[in-house]
């Protein structure tokens, strides 16, 4: 069956699934880097595995914890001006690439550098639809 609809109603459809569209895309990538950076954390705690002196794990976690402060100052960032931030994110996923030798470590490769890269993304197209609603 054909269902005729008034144009009113086709708009305010359509404007119902933009502001969705716009609240998902808002948080989605906040969550995404919250998720990731516990992902990180976690990961660095393997220090205590190692018999280090009790000042040698403190730097060896710190040392293991840099690329997590790096994401958390940059999802600082993107929460003040998404657009800014997703470079941010898009940097730092490149950074893995330019510092480390991970062309032979496809794995360790897409680990580093495809959720940072995503999370830019959705940064950025979440900046580019808040800016042409209002």
């Amino acid at each position: 069956m054909c269902q005729v609809t008034s144009l009113a109603s086709d708009v305010t459809g359509v404007l119902e699934c933009m502001s969705m569209l716009n609240k998902v895309l808002k948080w989605l990538p906040r969550v995404l880097v919250i998720l990731l950076a516990v992902f990180f954390a976690l990961m660095s705690l393997d220090v205590f595995a190692e018999d280090y002196h009790w000042y040698e794990m403190i730097v060896a976690l710190f040392m293991h914890n840099v690329p997590t402060l790096l994401i958390l100052g940059a999802l600082w960032v993107s929460w003040i001006r998404p657009g800014i931030g997703g470079w941010m994110f898009v940097l730092l996923a490149m950074l893995p690439i330019f510092l480390f030798n991970l062309e032979e470590m496809l794995f360790s490769l897409l680990v580093t550098t495809l959720p940072l890269l995503v999370i830019g993304v959705l940064f950025l197209c979440g900046t580019d639809r808040r800016k042409s609603v209002k």
